[in-house]
């Protein structure tokens, strides 16, 4: 394997608490599918920033919203 390989950017996509909360522990980037749940809700951020572990893929949490019309 090649020194000083820049991994990419890992994100998740979830639509509730649960995969809030698995992504965190994977220590990489939470997007939310609004277009699967529309309840967005404070909880669910709140609860992927409280488990988020650090890792090779990103030392903070990172967090979006993705939607469709």
């Amino acid at each position: 394997m090649p020194d000083n390989v820049t991994l990419p950017e890992a994100w998740m996509l979830g639509s509730n608490g649960n995969s809030a909360i698995e992504t965190a522990k994977m220590g990489v980037g939470y997007s939310f599918a609004q277009f699967f749940n529309e309840q967005l809700s404070r909880k669910t951020l709140d609860a992927y920033r409280r488990n988020f572990n650090p890792s090779a893929f990103s030392w903070r949490s990172r967090k979006s919203t993705y939607a469709t019309w």
